[in-house]
């Protein structure tokens, strides 16, 4: 009887670990496609790759193609993922910077993220795609002084699912929000 009793615990531990990242799932050569959300005059795509990823110990280190979320479209984000607590964290000229929170994640828990400020601004926001719609997702609210901000509803499991960078001094007339397109 002990053995069955560990045996479905051993199967239940490797069920919950397939994701890998927590709220940041990441598999070598998968993508994150957005969509600018409807609706729209233009269509504007943005693919975010996952150029590769090793694990080394309780941590995953990831590469991706780009980093729009913060208004770097033509520049590689380097990424670790703490296994154990889920918190995922940037990493940019050797300095880490916690950019999800692992736990806490309640509205107001804030932190912050190199020079940005940020906050939990909600954690069960509706987030309408392309082709899905996604209850329970977290949004984080990034401040870098009176000037940019950064907005990223994350869906634990699948990932950063809606989010728009813009500039709020001088304020841009209009923010484009991006959606997940699969």
């Amino acid at each position: 009887m002990v053995r069955l009793y560990i045996f479905i615990l051993a199967i239940l531990f490797i069920s919950c670990n397939e994701k890998s990242g927590g709220v940041f799932p990441l598999k070598e050569n998968s993508s994150f496609n957005y969509i600018n959300e409807a609706p729209r005059t233009e269509t504007e795509l943005v693919s975010v790759k996952v150029n590769s990823v090793r694990k080394e110990g309780s941590y995953t280190y990831a590469t991706l193609s780009s980093n729009p979320f913060f208004g770097k479209k033509d520049s590689e984000m380097s990424l670790k993922v703490d296994e154990s607590t889920g918190a995922v964290y940037t990493i940019d000229n050797g300095a880490e910077n916690l950019l999800i929170p692992g736990k806490n994640l309640i509205k107001g828990y804030s932190w912050l993220y190199g020079d940005w400020n940020a906050v939990i601004g909600s954690a069960i926001e509706t987030v309408k795609t392309e082709k899905q719609i996604f209850n329970d997702c977290i949004r984080i609210d990034y401040r870098l002084s009176i000037t940019f901000n950064t907005e990223i509803w994350v869906k634990p499991g699948i990932g950063i699912v809606k989010y728009a960078a813009y500039r709020t001094n001088p304020p841009s007339m209009s923010h484009t929000y991006y959606v997940l397109a699969d």
